[in-house]
């Protein structure tokens, strides 16, 4: 008989990095270690999984309405309900937003480790409004609050590094797939996946992109992520003329199809908490150039084996980076082959287990530390 646990997240509806790498491991934790699978979202009675996710899980939705007050006590209602409910051996909390720090405060008295998953750099702070002052202090409470989980659970080693406290563990991300024949590299596509946002920076890769298009006129680069920047990426692209070579497209179930069908990776982020892309992009045979930005690529590719490493928003380097790959056919195939060699370290499988140790020692803690 396996454990029950809880994952405490905000949806898993959507087409992000956190909902992909829930669906992975908890379908290995219900199959392989016979875990019985809860989680707990907001506002998503009857919308459907954008991933595939094990069947035999259970949701727990929690209606959230009105104003911000409100709002925050539905969730802290709809939280305690949900544990009573479902009396878990494990709660894991995936939700990079502030109130999920609160998570032990809220859960006093709750005997059950407490772990916390942060699936994203602390520089997103940056992005906002807020004043370097008011970030200040949030980090302050956070890293308070952080304290209090059993464990916190961060991706890369650099990410460890925002995070000084000694309940940090780093467990990186599952790769989603390992396809069995890789890419062929013979298509002159490079591809991009994410979000279009100010942390992607895809004005960046947009900048590159002229300088390449003018030495390789015949190559295209199809960018996959939803659009969450009032189509201003899209306007960007019109007024430079390379509506028929920079593409966007919706994000997509059939991902691995798309990368399968390129044969170069382009990352221009500011930050990322891991760089999934890279990986997945890496398992299909696909070799990467990215901005070597925190946190996530320089701990995925190794510069000059199997992708490109570039100093964070140097244009002109990302430009000559992809002009490299693309008309150097040897050298792309053989990063190529390492790149799907290195990225195995990321087995969906290997990662699983890690997943299992960590939840049997905090279990066997909580026994020693029982009367």
């Amino acid at each position: 008989m396996g454990r029950r646990l809880l994952y405490i997240t905000n949806g898993i509806t959507g087409a992000g990095g956190l909902e992909r790498v829930l669906s992975v491991r908890t379908r290995l934790l219900a199959e392989r270690y016979g875990d019985e699978i809860h989680i707990m979202t907001l506002n998503e009675e009857g919308k459907e999984p954008f991933y595939d996710f094990f069947p035999g899980i259970y949701v727990h939705d929690v209606r959230m309405q009105g104003r911000p007050a409100a709002r925050l006590k539905a969730w802290a209602y709809g939280v305690r309900k949900t544990v009573r409910t479902v009396e878990p051996d494990v709660i894991a909390v995936c939700d990079d937003g502030f109130k999920g720090f609160w998570m032990p405060l809220l859960l006093t008295g709750c005997r059950c480790p407490i772990v916390y998953e942060r699936h994203v750099s602390r520089l997103i702070q940056a992005d906002g409004l807020k004043s370097s002052a008011v970030r200040s202090v949030e980090f302050a409470m956070m890293r308070f609050l952080g304290k209090r989980f059993s464990r916190f659970v961060v991706l890369t080693p650099g990410n460890r590094e925002e995070w000084p406290m000694d309940n940090v563990e780093v467990i990186p991300n599952p790769l989603p797939f390992y396809p069995p024949v890789p890419s062929s590299g013979e298509a002159r596509r490079v591809i991009a996946v994410g979000k279009i946002s100010p942390q992607k920076n895809y004005g960046a890769l947009l900048e590159a992109w002229k300088k390449v298009h003018g030495i390789f006129p015949d190559w295209k680069l199809d960018l996959f992520g939803a659009e969450a920047d009032g189509g201003k990426l899209r306007e960007e692209i019109r007024r430079e003329g390379l509506e028929g070579s920079f593409l966007l497209h919706p994000p997509t179930r059939e991902i691995m199809q798309e990368y399968l069908g390129s044969s170069i990776c382009a990352m221009s982020s500011r930050y990322e908490g891991f760089g999934m892309m890279l990986a997945e992009a890496m398992a299909c045979g696909v070799p990467c150039v990215a901005f070597d930005c925190p946190c996530g690529p320089g701990d995925i590719i190794s510069h000059g084996e199997d992708g490109l490493l570039v100093p964070p928003g140097n244009v002109d380097e990302l430009a000559a980076s992809l002009e490299l790959l693309m008309g150097d056919e040897k050298l792309c195939a053989s990063m190529a082959a390492k790149a799907r060699e290195n990225v195995k370290r990321y087995a969906a499988e290997t990662v699983t287990a890690r997943w299992d140790g960590l939840f049997r020692r905090m279990l066997e803690e909580g026994k020693e530390g029982m009367p």
